[in-house]
């Protein structure tokens, strides 16, 4: 629903691309050709309010080339959220305070665009970078990285997914992270199918990551005697 309490209509007035679920229920919504991001503020019966604005940041995107990534950022408080444009670039936003700039997260190459983010453990996300080429057709990538906020040569990237060569793969442009029954993080994929080609499908895909054991403790160092001096 719009600011009046009524379905949005039109494609440059309802063209959500992101969703973002703060700690206290909130939902922040990104738009893009209208560019904005809105909050939806969970009401005590369990539903959500009208929408009101919400800070975003203060830059001017391209118009099919928004805020396709958003996501709640509890490492940095209760209000804050993380926001990627299309091209890589990332804000960290706060509903007290305005949203400013860190690192990118860049794609392999200019063909992948960033679209998604998910909260992990602690001040870990999970990011989501899609491409596309009339060669090798759609492709993406998941990726953990350690803190987002860090310089990029201080940020780790703990683990990758990549869905390429015989997977399912498609215009993939959601990412939400879940504990699957075997304790290993889930990580769901989910794609856009714009309606543009008939090769286009809607896929939901799953996959369990369990993180590698930590390396054994490096043996102890002999002990050396103090050598006596003559």
């Amino acid at each position: 629903p719009g600011l009046d309490g009524q379905p949005l209509q039109g494609k440059r007035n309802a063209d959500a691309e992101g969703l973002a679920v703060l700690p206290n229920g909130d939902r922040l919504v990104s738009f893009e050709g209208d560019h904005r991001i809105w909050r939806y503020a969970v009401q005590p019966d369990g539903t959500w309010s009208r929408p009101a604005p919400a800070p975003k940041p203060a830059t001017v995107f391209p118009d099919n080339e928004g805020m396709e990534a958003i996501s709640a950022y509890p490492a940095a408080g209760p209000d804050a959220y993380l926001v990627g444009g299309e091209e890589g670039e990332v804000w960290l936003c706060r509903l007290s305070a305005d949203c400013r700039s860190l690192p990118p997260q860049s794609g392999p190459d200019f063909t992948w665009g960033l679209t998604a983010f998910a909260p992990f453990q602690g001040t870990a996300i999970a990011t989501l970078h899609r491409g596309y080429d009339p060669i090798r057709g759609w492709r993406a990538v998941a990726r953990f990285i350690s803190d987002p906020t860090l310089p990029p040569a201080r940020q780790r990237t703990a683990a990758s997914l990549h869905i390429d060569g015989a997977m399912p793969r498609d215009n993939f442009e959601g990412l939400a992270l879940s504990t699957a029954p075997s304790g290993a993080t889930r990580i769901y994929l989910i794609s856009d199918d714009g309606a543009v080609s008939a090769k286009q499908r809607t896929l939901l895909l799953a996959f369990d990551w369990t993180p590698p054991p930590a390396p054994p403790p490096a043996p102890a160092k002999p002990h050396k005697k103090p050598v006596r001096k003559r």
